[in-house]
């Protein structure tokens, strides 16, 4: 299912990044009427999210689904510029971060039924700084060290919420042959469905993906296309370069029936995607404390001597604490 779902995603990014200032329609709602598809994306897009690239939408599609005509494939994707060798510490959803799929189903802007995603890891060695300490052949194999369960939930603009998904394992990321040899039985195992408690007809996907989406982004140089000196037209035999090639993504894809999410007769959907995190209160005129969240001295000491149960407490001490907590 996710793979065809994949490959309507990646043919609507070539449609939509036909315009150069594609990145700009995530900000209001994409309009799917029943018989289209449509798609937005948005990377890095301004200056604060660019430097939360966990919680930084980039790619949201509506569309029916290819299998089915009687559903609408809902598909969202968060964390830009996700290099697939990123390890030891690979890509993962943020547990501190609330992921939103938004339908408004009535034209007045708001959301009628949302889609939420919370994900919890869960370390079954902290003794290791490894992400798995063998091949991974299932969601529940227990050499896969750093494994993350995600739940979903559908919340209604009257407040009825229910538990799509309850913390469930979702697929590991596609480490290598030697680690996930069987990626694709992974990606399967983390398709939910009937058989798992959803309500009749509807699917959901929640991991790493491909970033479907296709720019060259030598456009911002002056808005100009790569090879060219203003002003801006065509040049026989400029070949475009996909500048996210090889980059992924985390995605939460949403198959539903129509008739769970229209109302009455609008033949129309609102769809939008977000995220959110905890508001952190500061009682001013009392300035901002700056805590350490990141610390080099010597080269892979972190990376690859520290063990996953305390290298997040590594990077908040000073070299002075070292010797009381690692001796």
């Amino acid at each position: 299912m996710f793979k065809q779902f994949h490959h309507t995603i990646a043919k609507q990014s070539l449609l939509v990044a036909a315009a150069v200032i594609a990145p700009l329609l995530l900000v209001a709602a994409v309009m799917v009427g029943f018989h289209q598809q449509a798609g937005a994306s948005s990377h890095r897009e301004a200056p604060f999210i660019s430097k939360d690239p966990f919680a930084d939408n980039t790619d949201v599609y509506a569309f029916i689904s290819p299998e089915n005509a009687n559903n609408i494939v809902l598909v969202a994707s968060w964390i830009p510029f996700e290099g697939p060798e990123g390890g030891p510490n690979y890509f993962e959803w943020d547990d501190r971060v609330l992921y939103d799929i938004y339908i408004d189903n009535d034209g007045d802007a708001t959301s009628d039924i949302t889609y939420t995603l919370s994900s919890k890891v869960k370390l079954i060695s902290p003794n290791t700084f490894l992400y798995n300490t063998g091949p991974i052949d299932s969601l529940g194999d227990t050499e896969w060290n750093r494994r993350q369960a995600v739940t979903i939930t559908e919340r209604t603009e009257g407040g009825v919420e229910t538990v799509l998904v309850g913390n469930q394992a979702t697929a590991p990321v596609n480490i290598g042959e030697k680690s996930t040899a069987n990626y694709s039985a992974l990606e399967q195992a983390a398709i939910f469905d009937a058989a798992d408690g959803l309500p009749a007809g509807m699917k959901i996907f929640a991991g790493q993906t491909d970033d479907p989406f296709f720019v060259d982004l030598q456009v911002f140089d002056l808005l100009t296309l790569r090879g060219q000196q203003p002003p801006v037209g065509y040049v026989a035999n400029n070949i475009a370069v996909d500048s996210l090639s090889a980059f992924n993504v985390h995605t939460l894809v949403v198959e539903v029936p129509i008739s769970r999410l229209k109302q009455g007769s609008e033949p129309v959907l609102g769809v939008w995607a977000g995220s959110r995190r905890q508001a952190t209160p500061v009682m001013p005129p009392t300035p901002a404390t700056y805590v350490q969240v990141s610390r080099l001295g010597m080269p892979l000491v972190n990376e690859v001597v520290i063990p996953m149960g305390t290298k997040d407490a590594f990077n908040a001490l000073t070299p002075r604490q070292d010797l009381d907590i690692y001796n």
